[in-house]
């Protein structure tokens, strides 16, 4: 593998090694278990990793015994060693939500699957807990198709040597992607520009490689660069978008006026979250509008509020 592949070039940051996603939950982890004489451990992967903790049962009763007798001993333990993993967590600046970490002897909750008293939730309730998957599904936006995209190709790149055939092909396809999204309106249902505009769009090569290139950090498509697809887990997006960047100014004026855009005050977002720079130190907070999914998530999630009387199924939406 070339020398500028690795992860000791001086491109790449020194913890961009594989197996270091999430060095702080980790220790974390053990201090909450320091702290509540609670074993417990982590498993799974990335962002499908679950906290199991083993709470003793008293000799001589079984589990479910114990859950049905001594359901407020078991409640008053679960709330400490939830307040304890809050504050714990939330002093390294990782943020546990509430719709992720709550606990109830009635209702169970994991990923996007609810049980109460063991029979599932009615179908209803559970397609608007899976609302944005299914809108993918049926209407996937341009950000998610290209975002499956690279992340395929991605995973093609972590079995085997190559990172370049699968970054190509993801280049390919998002092109593909974006020349009919740019020339179709969901509103209008037609065309945004002319016959002669969308020739001169679709032969602008300069313009299709500025939106496979400007990386989400700084306010593109979720794409990913040649050095991403061999590093994975924590990086620093903005510094490695930026040389980047840098790389392709000398051939292309748009990415150095891209680059003095960047220079100047608007793209930096005014209300600072110092949370993001504890998680990273070298994080900029840019200022960049709110997804299409994330935006409809919050509009469902107020309507579901407002039409839902159980307050157990409320609290999983604060």
């Amino acid at each position: 593998m070339p020398a500028f592949c690795t992860a000791h070039a001086p491109l790449c940051c020194g913890y961009e090694i594989s197996a270091c996603s999430h060095p702080r939950s980790h220790p974390g982890n053990t201090a909450v278990e320091l702290l509540t004489r609670i074993q417990n451990i982590i498993t799974g992967q990335g962002d499908n990793q679950v906290i199991v903790a083993s709470f003793p049962v008293t000799d001589g009763m079984t589990v479910n015994d114990y859950v049905t007798e001594c359901s407020e001993v078991l409640k008053a333990r679960v709330s400490t060693y939830m307040t304890t993993l809050i504050n714990v967590l939330g002093g390294i600046g990782m943020l546990v939500k509430n719709e992720e970490s709550w606990v109830s002897l009635s209702v169970f909750a994991y990923d996007e699957e609810f049980l109460y008293d063991s029979p599932y939730l009615p179908m209803a309730v559970k397609r608007r807990t899976r609302v944005i998957s299914d809108v993918n599904d049926v209407f996937p936006t341009l950000d998610n198709q290209i975002s499956t995209l690279f992340s395929a190709g991605q995973s093609a790149c972590a079995k085997g040597f190559d990172i370049f055939v699968p970054y190509f092909f993801a280049l390919i396809e998002s092109v593909l992607h974006i020349l009919p999204a740019s020339n179709y309106s969901v509103i209008s249902n037609g065309p945004l520009f002319s016959t002669v505009e969308t020739q001169l769009l679709q032969c602008n090569d300069e313009f299709l490689l500025f939106c496979c290139v400007v990386p989400r950090c700084l306010g593109g498509y979720p794409t990913l660069f040649p050095l991403d697809h061999i590093t994975r887990g924590h990086r620093d997006p903005v510094t490695s978008g930026v040389l980047y960047l840098k790389m392709f100014s000398t051939r292309f004026p748009i990415f150095s006026r891209f680059l003095g855009y960047l220079a100047n005050d608007p793209p930096y977002c005014s209300d600072q979250r110092y949370d993001f720079v504890i998680m990273d130190p070298t994080a900029i907070n840019w200022q960049r509008p709110e997804p299409p999914t994330s935006f409809l998530k919050s509009v469902i999630k107020h309507e579901f509020i407002a039409v839902c009387a159980n307050d157990q199924i409320q609290y999983l939406f604060p």
